[in-house]
């Protein structure tokens, strides 16, 4: 089967120009499209723009104006360099940069709803321990949330 034919069989069954057109195959684990031809797996979203805009990508990226890895919207596809994609990653605040607070860092195990709650929590009594093990974080942790040594961009 030709390469297109297995890519249309893999859109959704509605297509709107302005919507992302979720993949309906495989993803990989940073929830990419795959579509597997000729013995490769191939990028959907790469495909899409290729298809669309009748050129290859080459060497260059194939990245989302919405945001959507998925999405294999060719409106919402635009081709860049390695340069674009890391500026684009920032600007959307996708890539370490050395400022991301809280949730948004992603080795953070709790959310910001969490640490307020933590907060209020242990202003009502609920012990740091009890606590700890509520939230699966250590006890010097909550210790840190109750006295503003870290989560100090929620006060």
């Amino acid at each position: 089967m030709e390469l297109i034919e297995k890519f249309l069989k893999k859109l959704p069954n509605t297509l709107t120009e302005n919507y992302c057109w979720e993949w309906q195959g495989i993803k990989d684990k940073q929830n990419y499209g795959i579509l597997h031809h000729n013995g490769k797996n191939l990028k959907a979203h790469r495909i899409s723009y290729e298809i669309y805009y009748s050129e290859p990508l080459g060497e260059l990226y194939c990245l989302h104006k919405c945001d959507n890895p998925s999405c294999v919207n060719p409106n919402h596809l635009f081709s860049g360099t390695n340069l674009d994609n890391m500026r684009d990653k920032v600007k959307k605040g996708r890539c370490f940069t050395g400022n991301q607070k809280g949730e948004k860092n992603g080795s953070s195990k709790l959310k910001d709803k969490d640490v307020i709650d933590i907060r209020y929590l242990y202003s009502k009594g609920i012990t740091k321990k009890q606590l700890a093990k509520k939230y699966n974080i250590h006890e010097i942790n909550v210790y840190y949330i109750i006295t503003n040594k870290t989560w100090k961009h929620l006060l």
